[in-house]
């Protein structure tokens, strides 16, 4: 059992981190010398801290993902360091031909334990800062038409109940009115999975963006409609969140506000299926989907009638 915003997820289907075999694969193919030096205490499939023989210190993570696009990211975050941006440099990639494991740069801090308003704030602040970072990055995909790879299955709302298929059929209805080859607008770098447990925090600010799995060029605003549903979830359950209440949420929104409706309703499609989907798919409690769900809905809801996403109509 995992507990999620307070409940119980019956099955993961997402096999964990097994350090001390990848360490010694790494090793064995590289001749690196890596040490285990902790386990990362967050995140779904987990991460392993390693040590390098000259002092340095790690993190080591999987990949699906081929080589080249793992390489790709790791010029989009060396030209985000670049520019000041708190991002992980790729210090080694290496391809156990099933997988690959990527070794990073360790940064300082940790996961916040709390999220409020004023990190709220910070959040803000720092996706603005990747503003036109996006050259050389590939465009954002959707998927409203089709399955992603490994996400945002159709599937799975076809068959689950029929409140997900009438989600489902929206989201297609929205797709249908774009051609399919329609490029998602923006030259940002964007984090395709932006919300508090992917930052890391030290005294009391943000000193780290982590979890680079998902990259895309597009407009950064997208990254505010993953944090809109993480914020909403984390009040409607009263998790992690001292300090926080519906004028954070708003924050949020208003910034959001500021893109075309019509973008927004697109990259809100996207995450009612990414996120619905998951829960569903991963079995989380009942009441955790219907959230997500209720989510999904009043924001489809606001953007079908050309309005602006409201934070009361999503946390009432």
């Amino acid at each position: 059992m995992r507990r999620y915003f307070g409940y119980a997820v019956r099955r993961i289907r997402l096999r964990t981190l097994s350090p001390a075999g990848l360490i010694a694969a790494v090793n064995d193919r590289t001749g690196a010398s890596l040490r285990l030096a902790g386990l990362a205490d967050r995140g779904e499939v987990g991460a392993a801290y390693v040590q390098w023989p000259d002092g340095r210190t790690g993190v080591l993570t999987r990949s699906a993902a081929p080589v080249d696009v793992i390489q790709r990211t790791g010029r989009l975050l060396a030209g985000a360091a670049a520019a000041g941006l708190p991002v992980p440099a790729y210090q080694k990639i290496v391809d156990l031909g099933t997988q690959r494991v990527i070794i990073q740069e360790r940064l300082p801090g940790s996961p916040p334990d709390n999220v409020d308003n004023r990190l709220v704030g910070d959040l803000l602040d720092l996706v603005d800062r990747f503003t036109g970072l996006g050259d050389g990055g590939v465009d954002l995909e959707l998927y409203l038409t089709s399955s992603g790879p490994g996400f945002c299955l159709h599937e799975t709302l076809a068959g689950h109940n029929d409140r997900s298929r009438r989600l489902l059929a929206r989201i297609r209805a929205i797709a249908a009115e774009q051609p399919d080859d329609r490029p998602e607008s923006g030259n940002d770098l964007v984090h395709l999975d932006f919300h508090p447990a992917n930052v890391l925090v030290d005294r009391g600010r943000i000193s780290g963006l982590v979890d680079w799995d998902g990259v895309a060029r597009a407009d950064r605003r997208f990254a505010l409609v993953t944090l809109s549903f993480d914020l909403s979830i984390r009040l409607r359950t009263g998790t992690e969140c001292r300090g926080l209440d519906g004028s954070g949420v708003e924050r949020v929104v208003e910034q959001l506000a500021c893109a075309a409706v019509e973008d927004v309703r697109r990259w809100w499609a996207h995450m009612s299926l990414r996120q619905v989907e998951w829960t569903i798919r991963h079995g989380y409690d009942r009441a955790v989907v219907d959230w997500y769900e209720t989510i999904a809905e009043r924001g489809l809801d606001r953007l079908d009638s050309g309005r602006p996403i409201s934070a009361r109509e999503l946390l009432d």
